[in-house]
């Protein structure tokens, strides 16, 4: 009875033992030191979006990327007022420590509980993704989105569920609403449809009422950006495309071999 009770409980436990370290190494010492710059304009532009003053005169709504974290901050400081703190827990709390919960979920529905575990345990002591998600940062809500819409896209296709499928088509279009260059989720679901021949269990309504749904949801940050003068948003849109990237080629490597 006790090794039927161990084997059943071991999974669960381990799993909370993973959460909970996941949970101390990004919320101690949240609070110091304060927003860098780019959390001072994301935090900012969400209290702009609910009215708060004096951030509604002082940030603009377009800027870089979509409004997803900003809106979502935004409600939060509605609710309990500005507040850096807060909206580094939200950011860590659910976007962060969520993460590394859809890791196990990703990496268990493609493998087994064990790998799913041995996921969830490096991601919650992964350097680089413990620091970024403790900072109120764009990436963090995006790295979220993926990961459920991969999950929810391989749990549609082994369980041949149509609305399934259409939830990770909602969860692929939040990741690029929190971050634009998520879009290229959906050349990654091509692939693995087509390399994997599972496009067969996508049904054509499926796809049309996904991309539809994808559609939709993006919609608002294109047409924002094209709406007034060209000199305004609508620039942007081609400075974004034409610009020169942040990084040289070797960046992420090279900060992948520090940590």
């Amino acid at each position: 009875m006790w090794s039927a009770l161990r084997r059943r409980w071991a999974v669960p436990a381990a799993l909370t033992v993973i959460v909970v370290a996941a949970a101390i190494l990004r919320l101690a010492g949240i609070w110091n030191p304060g927003f860098n710059s780019d959390e001072a304009v994301y935090a900012g532009q969400g209290a702009a979006m609910v009215g708060e003053e004096p951030f509604d005169q002082m940030f603009s709504l377009f800027r870089a990327h979509p409004l997803l974290l900003q809106l979502s901050v935004g409600t939060l400081f509605k609710l309990v007022g500005v507040s850096d703190i807060a909206a580094r827990l939200l950011v860590a709390g659910v976007f962060g420590i969520g993460a590394v919960v859809l890791t196990y979920l990703l990496a268990s529905e493609l493998h087994s509980r064990k790998i799913g575990l041995i996921a969830a345990a490096l991601l919650a002591t992964l350097p680089y993704h413990v620091v970024v998600t403790r900072q109120v940062l764009v990436d963090v809500p995006m790295a979220f989105f993926t990961v459920l819409a991969l999950w929810l896209l391989v749990v549609g296709i082994r369980r041949e569920s149509q609305p399934v499928l259409l939830m990770a088509a909602f969860a692929a279009a939040l990741a690029a609403l929190s971050k634009e260059v998520a879009i290229l989720l959906v050349i990654v679901a091509g692939l693995y449809l087509l390399l994997t021949g599972t496009w067969r269990v996508v049904r054509p309504s499926t796809v049309v009422l996904g991309g539809a749904l994808y559609a939709l949801l993006l919609a608002p940050f294109p047409i924002s950006r094209l709406i007034g003068p060209a000199a305004n948003a609508s620039s942007f849109v081609l400075w974004q495309f034409a610009r020169p990237p942040n990084h040289s080629q070797d960046y992420f490597v090279r900060i992948l071999l520090q940590f």
